[in-house]
Parts: C-alpha cells; structure tokens; sequence
C-alpha cells in the first residue's frame, strides 16, 4: 500500500494541510477496512478509477480512526484540512459536521458535479491532484474568513505536538478561558484538549514510522505520554487497536511525504 501526501500551494496553506493519495500496490493483499489516523482536520476524499469519480467523501473532525474499504484498480485522493480550514470544502461550519460523514453529490451538488467534471478523464495520480487542488483554489474565494485568535491557538497545539496547557493558549491570543472555548469548538468542531490528545497520537505514529522499531515506551516517553499504560489508553479509545497492532498496519504502508 501506497501513502502520499504533498504540500498544499501557499494560497490555500491556511485552510489545507495536504494533498493526499492512497492505493493498493499490485501485490498487496485486499484490504476489507482501511484505518485512517483521526488529526484533528476535516478529509475530502474522492475514489478515482478508469478516469471516472467513483463517489467524493466528506469526513467531519472526529476522535475516531475512519475505516473504509479499499479496493484494487481504485486511486484514493483528497484534501485533509488544516484544523480551522474545514470550511473550504464542508458545508456549514465545522461544529456541525463533528463526527459526521456525508456525500458531496447530497451534501453540496454544484461543487460535486464541478469536481466530477475536472477529474473526469485523469488517470494519473499527478494530474488529479492538480486539478484538486485548481477546485480547491476556487472555493477559497467563498470560503468564510478564519478565526485567528483560534488559528493562532491551533498553530501552538501541532507545533508542540498537543503538549500544552490550553489555558495559556487563552491567555496568548487575548481571550478569556470560557470564551477561547468556545470559539475554538465552533471554529474546529473539537476542544483544543481534544485537539492536543489527536496531535499526541499523531506524533507516537510519526514516531514510530520514523525510527523503525522503537520500543513502546520510548514512543510513549517521545510522544508526551505519561507513561506506556497512558499511550495504549488513548490507542484504543481512538483507534479500537491496541498500539502494536496500529503501528503494525501503518508500517505495511509505504508512507511518502508524511510530516
């Protein structure tokens, strides 16, 4: 299995953290479930095969890994939003899509049949991400304007990998703890503690990918866990999956560009 992600052109790097894409090589095994990491963003993701937009996807923030089929012959490709970016591509704001899931054809028809139209024909991974990244570029001149105060209160939380207090974070953008909050929930659709324990889980994975085999300990201690027990806690409650069995799928994946 192959995983890639590239950056985002500058334009729509505040709402896109990257472009991403995922297939089956041609030995690999059929996988019934695919498991995505939950990061705190939004996913569009569509299903590309012989030139045809099989359906387009869109994936609210939630505290759960996604699990989805995948099947040969099939490119999956899309846009994982920044934390604050969800609204370029959701409907709505990003409060009212947590934990939810729909189909853009229902969801938003215009921009799904746009987005059906670019696509149509391409039937290379290259190409189909510029073009994504073309639609998405248009939609950035609709998109509502960013919340910074929270934007900068999300910068901190994945630039420290989720370890810090939240009520310093408040205290840097000029916000009062209640009202920073709220305007975080309804900017993001999570609680920037939320937010922090995604980055944490985040990061033991990066980890672990990075340095081939470390020791569940050494993960938990490099990550900001409290401790090994801790680390396994947040595995299974966001993942179903203990931590060597999630660090053992991801490191069947060839994993390109990930940051």
């Amino acid at each position: 299995m192959h995983y890639r992600e590239q950056p985002p052109p500058p334009a729509l790097a505040r709402h896109i953290a990257a472009l991403w894409s995922f297939r089956l090589a041609p030995g690999d095994a059929e996988v019934p479930q695919h498991a995505v990491p939950p990061d705190g963003g939004a996913l569009l993701a569509v299903a590309l095969a012989s030139g045809q937009v099989r359906h387009v996807a869109l994936v609210g923030p939630t505290l759960s890994a996604l699990r989805v089929p995948v099947q040969r012959g099939v490119l999956y490709l899309g846009l994982r939003a920044t934390p604050v970016g969800a609204t370029l591509f959701l409907p709505g704001p990003a409060n009212r899509w947590r934990d939810r899931r729909g189909v853009m054809d229902t969801e938003d028809p215009a921009r799904a049949a746009a987005l059906r139209a670019a696509l149509a024909g391409c039937d290379e991974e290259g190409q189909a991400l510029s073009r994504l990244a073309e639609q998405a570029a248009q939609w950035l001149a609709n998109a509502p304007p960013l919340d910074t105060a929270v934007e900068a209160m999300v910068a901190r939380i994945v630039h420290a990998h989720g370890r810090l207090a939240v009520q310093a974070l408040a205290a840097e953008v000029n916000l009062g703890y209640r009202q920073a909050l709220r305007r975080f929930e309804a900017a993001v659709g999570l609680q920037p503690k939320e937010l922090a324990r995604l980055r944490r889980l985040r990061h033991a994975c990066l980890l672990a990918l990075a340095r081939g085999a470390p020791g569940a300990a050494d993960i938990a201690a490099g990550a900001g866990f409290a401790d090994q027990p801790h680390m396994s806690r947040e595995f299974m409650e966001f993942f179903g999956w203990p931590p060597g069995l999630t660090l053992a799928y991801l490191r069947r994946i060839e994993h390109l560009g990930v940051a």
